[in-house]
């Protein structure tokens, strides 16, 4: 496999990781939050992926030059894609909470066992979600682009952390 794509799969994780650590620990400051506060969490959530992903789609017109008609040949595969790898790590992060659940209510080692087990097929579903993603775009781009595109891929999550501490620094 790919080393930049495992580079990218737990960058990608250690993002939504940290996510899900602000996001418990504003829950256990709070115990007695509702239901409309999650809901507002995840409302939140969805935003800041959202904002990310027009980032994403912005920095990659311009890095392949996409143009015209390629810029929508490039989207039409690449939407439903892309959505496919946020739907795998969504559930990753859904098998990692299950687990990290039942350990703190100390489940038995049977349970944690097959707990770990989902986790770890969730996450080469992620694997096989981002590869489909790269076959699937591999034909509509050139081979210039193809390589631009991989080469930001592995990249983008560590420059999207430069810009968020360089933000937080002013």
């Amino acid at each position: 496999m790919n080393r930049s794509l495992v580079v990218l799969i737990l960058l990608v994780g250690l993002a939504c990781t940290a996510v899900d650590a602000q996001e418990r620990r504003r829950r256990q400051a709070m115990p007695d939050a509702d239901t409309d506060q999650t809901e507002h969490l995840e409302e939140k959530r969805e935003a800041m992926r959202d904002r990310i992903e027009g980032l994403r789609k912005v920095k990659i017109m311009d890095l392949l030059l996409l143009e015209g008609e390629q810029v929508e040949r490039f989207f039409a595969v690449y939407n439903p894609l892309q959505r496919s790898v946020y739907e795998a790590k969504d559930a990753v992060d859904a098998a990692v909470r299950d687990l990290v659940a039942a350990d703190r209510s100390n489940a038995d080692d049977a349970a944690l066992t097959a707990k770990a087990a989902v986790v770890s097929e969730k996450q080469k579903a992620l694997i096989a979600a981002v590869e489909a993603r790269e076959r699937g775009i591999k034909p509509v781009l050139n081979a210039r682009q193809y390589a631009r595109y991989i080469g930001f891929e592995a990249g983008f999550m560590d420059e999207l952390q430069r810009m968020i501490l360089r933000r937080l620094k002013r």
